[in-house]
């Protein structure tokens, strides 16, 4: 068969699907949305299935309990999560504290690590550069790295229809933290310190640093570099006169 042919009828449909497309647009309307963030307990391991090559396993219990789901602060799990430090003792630990990550099979240890880029570089981009990483249409039509389809259902509560988001585990609810913060306008700053590697939610438009601690700190190596600096022109003078 031409393919010039198969080119022209391929084009002639994509145009009648545009055409389509902006004949009946999807309908958006403002309905509350909520995140009931709870995750079951699960026993986590690291196991090495060979030489540097490091995977999390996760069971959940077959008992009444592995079926109960535990509320928790999604906000402090972030923190948690960002914070960690690349060591399996630490992410055994978070995940003994948090549960389910959300999924069957055994996660590269990796996996976790590059999550956890993602979402500090994330956080630190304007709202076009964080909503591309989270859309499934991020460029061409392909999805963000950050891109996690939700299970939504509707209920009706209180007088008023509302969407509930169903998050399966730990990594959709770091997920669901992103969006909500998108969704919120908020924004966040990496704190100016050389050496912090702290990340914070900026409420006022002039605030550099994470905590006034940090900014003292930060005022006194700027202080020790003008004094270091001031010392090496008084020494290079004197090294000139003689």
């Amino acid at each position: 068969m031409d393919l010039r042919y198969l080119a022209k009828l391929y084009k002639s449909e994509m145009d009648l699907l545009a055409r389509e497309r902006r004949q009946h647009p999807p309908q958006e309307i403002l309905v509350p949305m909520k995140f009931p963030l709870s995750i079951p307990k699960v026993k986590s391991e690291i196991l090495e299935v060979k030489k540097d090559d490091w995977v999390v396993r996760q069971v959940k219990e077959k008992s009444w309990k592995g079926h109960i789901l535990h509320p928790f602060d999604v906000s402090q799990m972030r923190k948690d999560f960002l914070s960690l430090k690349h060591q399996k003792s630490e992410l055994l630990t978070f995940l003994n504290k948090y549960g389910w990550w959300g999924s069957d099979e055994p996660i590269p240890v990796s996996d976790f690590w590059e999550l956890q880029e993602l979402i500090l570089t994330a956080l630190c981009l304007g709202p076009k550069g964080r909503g591309q990483l989270l859309s499934r249409r991020m460029f061409k039509g392909l999805p963000g790295p950050l891109s996690v389809q939700f299970v939504a259902s509707f209920q009706y509560e209180d007088g008023k229809p509302k969407f509930v988001i169903e998050t399966e585990g730990c990594m959709h609810a770091l997920v669901a933290s992103v969006q909500i913060d998108l969704a919120q306008e908020r924004k966040y700053r990496h704190c100016a310190r050389p050496g912090c590697e702290e990340i914070f939610e900026v409420k006022k438009r002039e605030k550099t640093h994470h905590s006034p601690h940090c900014q003292t700190l930060h005022a006194m190596q700027r202080y020790r570099d003008r004094k270091r600096q001031r010392m090496a022109k008084i020494k290079g003078r004197k090294a000139r006169v003689e």
